[in-house]
């Protein structure tokens, strides 16, 4: 299922492994809050499959579906979230614990990372 996404496809079958190893798998329903604004957590959030609704200061910033990524503030610790994210329908997401992704193989790592990274440089381009 995750191979279909686009965020893995240069994962090789062993590193999905082991990205599932260091995340677990939650469903949410039409409307549930996901993430709130200010909250502060280690993990990170990848979409399986619905999409979901992105908002900042109670206003719509936009929506985030199928293989997109949010939550980076993960990787810098003590930072408070940016953004509430929210179900929009039923919304299957892979939470992946940063402290967990630490105790992956460096070649995991690195590939999550440079995924990672294309998807904010490619959010920020969008946003300009």
């Amino acid at each position: 299922m995750l191979r279909k996404l686009t965020f893995f496809h240069e994962f090789s079958h062993a590193e999905i492994w082991e990205v599932l190893r260091a995340s677990d798998w939650h469903e949410y329903k039409d409307n549930e809050d996901i993430v709130r604004e200010g909250e502060i957590d280690d993990r990170f959030y990848i979409i399986v499959t619905g999409s979901v609704r992105v908002q900042a200061n109670g206003k719509n910033l936009g929506t985030l579906s199928n293989g997109d990524c949010f939550g980076e503030t993960s990787y810098v610790r003590g930072a408070k979230r940016q953004a509430s994210i929210q179900a929009d329908g039923a919304v299957t997401i892979l939470r992946v614990s940063s402290t967990l992704m630490e105790q992956v193989s460096s070649s995991c790592q690195l590939r999550f990372n440079k995924v990672f990274l294309r998807s904010l440089i490619k959010r920020l381009q969008g946003a300009t």
